[in-house]
């Protein structure tokens, strides 16, 4: 009896054990995060509170809201995916114009079935216009939805014959199979790279030195100066020419302006160095003469003074 005694406890508290580890694995995440007593933060200030008193939103629980989310997400966006893994898709169907004339179809079957005053040839008769109008509807709906179809399609001249024999690949506005026989024929190098000449900044600039307007410069590049004339290629390249000759003329009215700016600072500068100087001049021929008159009232004064000393002997 005693040794049961003593191995029972140690059975049961491995006997709970293994309970325990097994709920933990079956456990799914969303109860752990719910019963997870950390995840709890502390929202308002709790100084002022009173003892026994309960107030909504002073603990934040965010593993709840998370199951809640989750919860809401698979209940809206999870029906959504499912739908569209099995090809489940709402359609809206515009219904406005089909309605009432499907009224007046089922109208018209019912008082001809009933029998009314209308010939039955008169109902024919509208029964065929209500079904044109009908028909008219579907080709118009068919048009539309082609035409959004053929929205970001490249080949809509083909979408009616889509053979390969028909599609055609390019690289520069130009055909690939022209730039191959041309490979095969020797001549590798393109059009455009022969016809159309790169000038450089520096070239550009010193031919505007020279006097050389926009039309020279581009007759020199070899483009044609006609509009009609012109691939996509020539114009891109007249446009980058042209922007590039309105840059340069603005940077070269600037350094004649900084040109001219320098050259009548250092005039200004000269020529007030000149003023300084007659300047300088002027004060020291003016201090001059004041020192002479000076002089020349003292020796009068002088010889006053004598001639009085002489009188009183």
């Amino acid at each position: 009896m005693t040794e049961l005694l003593n191995w029972y406890p140690i059975y049961w508290i491995k006997h709970n054990h293994a309970e325990a580890n097994q709920e933990k694995k079956t456990r799914s995440p969303e109860k752990k995060i719910a019963n997870n007593p950390f995840s709890t933060i502390p929202g308002k200030n709790f100084r002022n509170l009173v003892i026994g008193q309960r107030l909504k939103g002073t603990v934040k629980k965010p593993g709840q809201t998370q199951l809640r989310n989750i919860e809401r997400r698979k209940q809206s966006l999870l029906r959504e995916f499912d739908a569209i893994e099995n090809n489940q898709f709402n359609e809206f169907v515009d219904k406005r114009y089909e309605a009432p004339i499907e009224e007046k179809l089922e109208r018209l079957n019912t008082t001809s079935a009933e029998g009314t005053s209308k010939s039955p040839y008169a109902i024919a008769h509208e029964k065929k216009k209500i079904e044109t109008l009908l028909n008219r509807i579907h080709t118009q709906r068919l048009q539309n939805t082609k035409k959004k179809q053929q929205r970001f399609n490249l080949d809509d001249e083909n979408d009616n014959f889509p053979t390969q024999n028909n599609e055609q690949l390019t690289h520069l506005g130009k055909s690939i199979d022209s730039v191959i026989t041309k490979e095969l024929n020797g001549t590798t190098q393109d059009d455009n790279a022969t016809e159309f000449v790169s000038l450089n900044n520096k070239q550009m600039m010193e031919m505007i030195k020279n006097g050389k307007t926009l039309e020279d410069i581009l007759k020199e590049a070899h483009l044609p100066q006609k509009h009609e004339n012109k691939t996509r290629y020539q114009i891109t390249q007249v446009n980058v020419l042209r922007s590039r000759y309105h840059k340069l003329m603005k940077q070269l009215k600037m350094h004649t302006v900084a040109h001219v700016t320098e050259q009548t600072d250092a005039q200004f500068a000269e020529v007030k160095d000149l003023l300084s100087s007659l300047q300088s001049k002027k004060k020291l021929h003016s201090t001059n003469s004041e020192n002479d008159s000076l002089y020349f009232g003292i020796t009068e004064e002088e010889l006053r003074n004598d001639v009085r000393h002489r009188a009183d002997r």
